[in-house]
C-alpha cells in the first residue's frame, strides 16, 4: 500500500514539473547534400526558480548514427512572460546519404526529466554526379564576382560633384565683388591767416578793378578780412562797422600797428559802396598791399622750443662726500654767441608776403 502512494506522489510531481516547462526543437533544413552543414535550435521556457540542464553533448560527438556534431553554441538565457528562455543551438552534418531519425533532446532539474522535444527527421540527398571508383578530379578554380557597373558610375558622380563644387568655389572667390574701404586721411584744417592769404592771392589774381568793378572788388577785399579778423581775434566783424572794428581792435596788442592800414582800406571801400567814388589802379594796389599787411602782421606766432643745449648741462659729482673730500663741480660755458640765440625767437620771413613793386608803390603813395 505504500509502495502504491509513493508511485502515485512521483507521478503527481512528474507531471507538474512538465506541465511547468516546455521545449522545442527546430531544425534549419530537413534535407541536405552529403557534406552539407544544418543548424538545430532547441528552445526551452520554465520558471525562474528551474535550474535547467541540456543534454551533455559537445563536439564531435553524434546525435544519431550517422549524424555528426560539428559545434555547440552557450545557452542564451532571456525573460520570457514570468519564465525565462533558453536557446542553444547545435550545428550538425552528416556524410552518408540516407534519413535519419534525431531523438529527442531531454531536458532535467536536479537529475530528474521535466521535458523532452519531439523526434527531427534529416534527410541527406546524394551528389548529382556520380562518382567513378579510382577518378580524382581537380579542384576548382576560384569563383569570379560578378563586376557591378554601379558602383564604378556613382564613383564618376561623386568625383564629378566634388570638380564642380571646387571650380565653384574658385569661379566664386574670384568673381566676388570685395568691399575696398578707403582709408580717408583728414583733410588739413587751415589756419585763420592762410585762408586769407589763399583769397587775397585769388584777388590779386583776379584783378577785377582793371574791369571797373571797385565795387566787388572792396566788397571781396573787406570780406575776407573781416572773416580773418572774426576768427583771429574773436570778435562778430561781420556784425560790426568799420568804425567798431577799429575801436574793438585798439583793445587788442598785436592788432594796434594795422589799425591804420584798415582805416584806409574800410574808408576807401566805405566811398566806392555809398559815395560811387572810383579810385585809380594805385589805390587798389594799396588797399591790395594793405591787406596783405594787415595778415601778415598779425599772424598768431607758434612758440619755438628751443633744444636743449648738453654744454649747459651741468654733470653730478661722483661720491661728493667720499673721503671728506668735495669734488668740484664743472661751471656752464658762457655763450658766445648771444646774437645768434636771441634769433631763434625772431619770426621767419613770411611766403605769402606780396610782390615787391606792391611795397614801392605803397611807399610812393605815403610820400604823395
Amino acid at each position: 500500500m505504500k509502495f502504491f502512494s509513493s508511485l502515485l506522489l512521483l507521478l503527481f510531481v512528474c507531471f507538474g514539473l512538465n506541465a511547468q516547462v516546455s521545449s522545442l526543437a527546430t531544425i534549419d533544413s530537413s534535407f541536405i547534400k552529403i557534406g552539407q552543414q544544418t543548424q538545430i535550435r532547441v528552445v526551452v521556457d520554465a520558471p525562474k526558480d528551474m535550474n535547467i540542464s541540456f543534454p551533455n553533448l559537445q563536439q564531435g560527438d553524434s546525435l544519431t548514427s550517422g549524424v555528426e556534431l560539428l559545434q555547440v553554441s552557450k545557452t542564451d538565457t532571456s525573460l520570457f512572460g514570468e519564465k525565462y528562455r533558453y536557446k542553444k543551438d547545435y550545428l550538425v552534418t552528416a556524410f552518408d546519404s540516407g534519413v535519419y531519425h534525431i531523438p529527442p533532446f531531454v531536458m532535467k532539474v536536479n537529475g530528474n526529466v521535466v521535458s523532452q522535444t519531439r523526434e527531427l527527421t534529416l534527410e541527406v540527398l546524394n551528389i548529382d554526379r556520380e562518382i567513378v571508383d579510382g577518378q580524382f578530379e581537380d579542384i576548382k578554380g576560384l569563383m569570379g564576382i560578378g563586376f557591378d557597373y554601379m558602383i564604378i558610375l556613382w564613383i564618376l558622380l561623386a568625383i564629378l560633384l566634388i570638380i564642380g563644387i571646387v571650380f565653384g568655389i574658385i569661379y566664386w572667390m574670384k568673381n566676388r565683388k570685395v568691399e575696398v574701404v578707403e582709408v580717408k586721411e583728414p583733410e588739413r584744417v587751415l589756419k585763420p591767416h592762410e585762408v586769407a592769404l589763399l583769397e587775397l592771392d585769388r584777388i590779386k589774381e583776379a584783378k577785377i578793378w582793371n574791369q571797373s568793378q571797385y565795387k566787388q572788388y572792396y566788397t571781396e577785399l573787406t570780406d575776407t578780412l573781416r572773416e580773418y579778423l572774426s576768427r583771429r581775434f574773436a570778435i562778430p566783424a561781420w556784425e560790426m562797422t568799420s568804425s567798431e572794428i577799429l575801436d574793438a581792435l585798439q583793445y587788442k596788442e598785436e592788432a594796434r600797428q594795422v589799425c591804420d592800414k584798415l582805416k584806409q582800406i574800410f574808408s576807401i571801400s566805405d566811398m566806392v559802396k555809398f559815395a560811387k567814388m572810383n579810385p585809380d589802379d594805385e589805390i587798389c594796389n594799396l588797399s591790395l598791399v594793405n591787406g596783405y599787411f594787415v595778415v601778415n602782421q598779425t599772424i598768431e606766432r607758434e612758440p619755438v622750443v628751443l633744444d636743449a643745449d648738453p654744454k649747459d648741462e651741468t654733470p653730478k659729482a661722483e661720491n661728493p662726500q667720499s673721503e671728506g673730500s668735495t669734488a668740484e663741480q664743472p661751471q656752464p660755458e658762457e655763450r658766445k654767441d648771444a646774437d645768434s640765440s636771441e634769433s631763434r625767437w625772431a619770426p621767419k620771413q613770411d611766403r605769402y608776403a606780396p610782390p615787391s613793386t606792391f611795397y614801392s608803390t605803397s611807399d610812393d603813395s605815403g610820400k604823395n
